[in-house]
């Protein structure tokens, strides 16, 4: 007996395959998960740098009174520059170094290793700012006392903030230093957006 198989005509424009109309869908889904996908990943990595960056500061103030109780010796925390280009520096003695242009002491942190975070100064902390061509330049140090592990002179403290490279996210930390040398990390207002792992800086006051 012969078994004869019937096959049903395909319809035109599938062959086997996508329709166009399947093909055009399957583009724009693939090109809306590109698209968060960056998006996520540039969020991610813009936290990740003030992250970094307000770290760093936080770790050379408290370096700086392991270095003046090691040393027995005045140590001096300098922030220099302005933008996304700026240093932290760490020099023995009461006098700051430029971390810039020169070579600190103890150590320093380059403007290329923070990333594009930007820096701005809510108060000055022993300090000054200038204008040159009108871009604020930090000028701003604090020295440890050895014995006391304070502010040199218990001077007053103040609070350096710390900007994600990009406007649009703009996330903010600030650094803030007591004159008894205390140092905490808070979020200020006025950011686009907040990050969340650290207290409000009106929950300190």
């Amino acid at each position: 007996m012969r078994i004869v198989r019937r096959v049903g005509r395909q319809t035109a424009g599938t062959a086997g395959g996508f329709t166009l109309i399947e093909l055009m869908i399957t583009i724009v889904v693939a090109a809306v998960l590109i698209g968060l996908s960056a998006r996520l990943y540039t969020d991610v990595r813009e936290k990740s740098i003030v992250r970094g960056a307000v770290g760093n500061l936080a770790a050379f103030g408290q370096r700086a009174k392991l270095e003046a109780a090691k040393r027995n010796d005045f140590v001096t925390v300098s922030v220099r520059g302005s933008g996304s280009a700026w240093c932290i520096g760490l020099q023995t003695t009461t006098v700051g170094c430029d971390c810039l242009s020169a070579t600190c002491d103890i150590d320093q942190v380059k403007t290329n290793a923070l990333n594009g975070a930007r820096l701005t100064v809510a108060s000055f902390v022993g300090g000054s700012v200038s204008t040159p061509g009108g871009s604020t330049a930090v000028t701003t140090d604090f020295t440890i006392d050895p014995k006391l592990g304070m502010l040199r002179g218990l001077g007053a403290g103040g609070t350096v903030t710390v900007m994600s490279p990009s406007t649009r996210y703009d996330y903010r930390v600030r650094f803030n230093l007591s004159a008894t040398g205390e140092m905490r990390l808070c979020v200020p207002t006025g950011g686009a957006h907040t990050l969340t792992d650290y207290p409000s800086c009106s929950a300190l006051l």
